[in-house]
């Protein structure tokens, strides 16, 4: 008798369905004997408390595991943070200048238009200064 026999003779219809790549018989198989020894490791305390340990220490790896995913994208918004204020200062920044550059530029064009009102006056003066001058040379004539 082959491994066929006693599973068809265990299992009924086990001929059914055969167009699955695993089939049913095997799995059934295989669940049976995973349920047998899982039940035989409760059974004793060795294997009790290696179950207990093994779902602590799986449960504990898992929480780990996704703490650090946690931390990972803590740490992705953290930089994203700090590159916003990065850009909040580089515009604070900018806007100073900016305000700065404006000040000058307009203290730069009340300068010009102090020194053109100036030399309007000075040439103001000269040409009341040359006209003084021939007032005085000129006045020969009418004397």
């Amino acid at each position: 008798m082959n491994i066929k026999d006693i599973i068809s003779t265990t299992i009924p219809n086990s001929h059914a369905n055969t167009k699955m790549r695993v089939p049913p018989e095997s799995y059934r198989l295989y669940k049976t004997l995973y349920a047998f020894a899982i039940n035989r490791l409760f059974e004793t305390w060795p294997g009790k408390i290696s179950m207990m340990w093994l779902l602590f220490s799986s449960g504990y790896g898992c929480m780990w595991v996704l703490h650090r995913m946690g931390e990972k994208e803590e740490m992705k918004e953290l930089e994203t943070l700090r590159q916003v204020e990065e850009i909040e200062r580089m515009l604070e920044k900018a806007g100073r200048l900016r305000a700065a550059a404006a000040n000058y530029r307009k203290g730069f064009e009340e300068t010009e238009k102090d020194e053109k009102k100036l030399s309007e006056r000075v040439r103001e003066l000269e040409r009341s200064r040359e006209t003084e001058k021939e007032t005085r040379k000129g006045g020969g004539w009418f004397s």
